[in-house]
C-alpha cells in the first residue's frame, strides 16, 4: 500500500472499495474523525497506568478499525458481541463508582482528561454517522456502539480519577 498517491493534493481520496471520492464526502468526514479518536486513544494508552484500562483501550482501538470498515462499506455488519462487551464494562463501572448527582466538569488527571477528549470526539463521530446513516444502509449496531462507547469512556475517566482520589468537580449553575 502506497502512502502517497498525490490524489489528495486535489482533495481526492479513495474509500474502502477503491472508489475515488472527495475528502469532504460525509463518509470520509466520519472516517477522519474516527481516526482522530483512535489516535487520541493511542496517547491515552501511553499515559495510563492501569494495565486493565490499557488493555481495554487497545481493544477499543481495534474495534474502531473494524467500525471504520463497516462505515466505509467494506464490511456489512458490526458484531453484536462487541456491544455486549461494552455493556458489561459499563455496568461493572457504574456499579463500582459513586452515583452521579450532578453534571461533572471534564478533567482531573491527565489520563482522565484524555478519556474525556476521546469521549467528545466519539460523540462528534456519532452525530456525523447519524447524519450519514440517513443516506445509506448502515448497520444499526454502528450507532449503538458509538453511543455506548462514549458512555464507557466517560465512566473510565471517572474511574481513573476515583482511583487517584481525585474528586470530581461538579458544574455549579
Amino acid at each position: 500500500m502506497r502512502i502517497s498517491s498525490k490524489k489528495g493534493d486535489k482533495g481526492i481520496t479513495s474509500d474502502f472499495r477503491g472508489q475515488d471520492c472527495g475528502k469532504d464526502f460525509p463518509v470520509i468526514q466520519v472516517l477522519g474523525d474516527l481516526d482522530e479518536a483512535n489516535s487520541f486513544l493511542g496517547a491515552a494508552v501511553v499515559v495510563n497506568h492501569s494495565i486493565r484500562v490499557k488493555k481495554l483501550l487497545v481493544e477499543i482501538q481495534n474495534d474502531l478499525f473494524l467500525l471504520g470498515t463497516v462505515i466505509g462499506g467494506a464490511t456489512a455488519k458490526f458484531p453484536q458481541k462487541i456491544i455486549r462487551k461494552l455493556n458489561k464494562n459499563i455496568n461493572l463501572l457504574e456499579k463500582n463508582l459513586p452515583k452521579l448527582t450532578a453534571f461533572i466538569i471534564p478533567g482531573g488527571s491527565l489520563e482522565a482528561s484524555y478519556l474525556h477528549i476521546i469521549r467528545s470526539i466519539i460523540r462528534r463521530v456519532e452525530r456525523k454517522t447519524y447524519t450519514y446513516s440517513k443516506t445509506t444502509d448502515l448497520d444499526k449496531n454502528v450507532l449503538v456502539y458509538l453511543n455506548r462507547l462514549s458512555n464507557l469512556l466517560f465512566l473510565l475517566a471517572r474511574e481513573v480519577n476515583y482511583s487517584y482520589g481525585i474528586l470530581e468537580k461538579e458544574w455549579k449553575k
